[in-house]
């Protein structure tokens, strides 16, 4: 994914992201400014986009893995589908609103992208991260997983699979 998308990559390299179930502070204002000022070009990296509402989610994606919550939700609650309620559930994980985050899993339903992650469920996994109330190796690396395969899923949706190469 580096070749594709250097744009918003540079977000994710300044320092290692995604460390805490819920991020106690808010992102730097920097990095909200930057990623808000990258165009749908940007988010592309100059590949033809197929679908807005995507691209729209990998620029939430961005948010949430820096850590701003408030941008993150913006997005995911605009967008009325299972994948944007599946965002949405894991943005209300990272709140701490364990609660929340459930429904809109529920909400979501079961998301066939997931079954890459096997025996993932994203229920059970934010009960144990509620349960811990810390943040475990195994709870970051889930996450991180999850993050992951729901980035690459919406980019393949925003640019087809076929400039993805996958």
């Amino acid at each position: 994914m580096e070749s594709l998308l250097p744009a918003w990559l540079r977000f994710l390299r300044p320092d290692p992201r995604l460390l805490e179930i819920c991020p106690k502070g808010e992102s730097r204002g920097g990095d909200v400014e930057s990623i808000r000022a990258l165009t749908h070009a940007d988010l592309a990296n100059g590949a033809k986009v197929h679908s807005l509402p995507h691209l729209e989610l990998v620029r939430g994606g961005l948010f949430y893995a820096v850590d701003a919550l408030g941008p993150a939700h913006a997005i995911f609650q605009e967008n009325h589908t299972a994948l944007g309620s599946y965002w949405h559930g894991m943005m209300h994980r990272r709140e701490g609103d364990f609660g929340n985050a459930c429904y809109w899993f529920r909400k979501a339903g079961a998301l066939p992208v997931l079954r890459e992650l096997p025996g993932f469920d994203p229920v059970s996994f934010t009960m144990a991260c509620e349960r811990a109330r810390a943040n475990l190796p195994e709870h970051l690396l889930l996450q991180k997983q999850e993050w992951e395969t729901l980035m690459l899923h919406c980019l393949r949706k925003a640019l087809g699979s076929e400039v993805l190469g996958v």
